[in-house]
């Protein structure tokens, strides 16, 4: 056994070891023979060592998608962390409009304040979600509520950057005349 100590990685490791000599010769390889590093014969061994990711999915669902003036509108965010490493000091932004009007806000995990859920550790396969209960005011045909992963460590999400302001969630709310769509 070879016992590794890993410090940070920034990108695969391979590790690779033959055996060089044998007397007795060995009879059914060639020691000592490796071109390639690769374990094609039963002398020889290699593994490969990768840093676990965080893969944080933001979803946003809402009881209406039309809305009328005085309408109860109940947003629900939910994000899961599919990756295989836990993730720490996860929050989650939210750009909450100004025809919305917050009456209240219950976190599955953490706390709640100024458009911020600071959830803190999320661990692999593990989900939360924050509920906001609001009041629908004055709107000219549409708005919009967006919502995003602000920060997260480690910062290794492979398929969204935190708090790049582009990977956003999207509610699309209109009046009852007009189309919904989801983002």
């Amino acid at each position: 056994d070879i016992e590794l100590l890993v410090g940070t990685l920034t990108a695969p490791i391979s590790y690779f070891a033959q055996i060089e000599t044998a007397s007795p010769s060995d009879t059914d390889s060639t020691v000592g023979n490796d071109t390639d590093q690769s374990d094609n014969e039963d002398d020889e061994a290699a593994v490969t060592i990768t840093q676990p990711n965080i893969d944080l999915e933001l979803s946003v669902s809402s009881n209406i998608s039309s809305a009328n003036i005085g309408d109860a509108a109940i947003l629900t965010l939910t994000v899961e962390n599919t990756g295989d490493a836990d993730a720490t000091s996860v929050t989650i932004e939210d750009v909450f409009p100004a025809e919305l009007t917050l009456n209240t806000a219950t976190p599955s995990i953490g706390s709640y304040s100024a458009g911020t859920w600071t959830i803190g550790d999320l661990d692999s396969g593990e989900t939360a979600t924050l509920t906001l209960d609001a009041t629908v005011g004055n709107f000219t045909d549409s708005f919009n509520y967006f919502a995003q992963v602000q920060t997260a460590n480690p910062n290794n999400d492979p398929d969204s950057t935190p708090g790049n302001d582009s990977d956003q969630t999207c509610l699309l709310y209109t009046s009852p005349a007009h189309e919904t769509s989801l983002h």
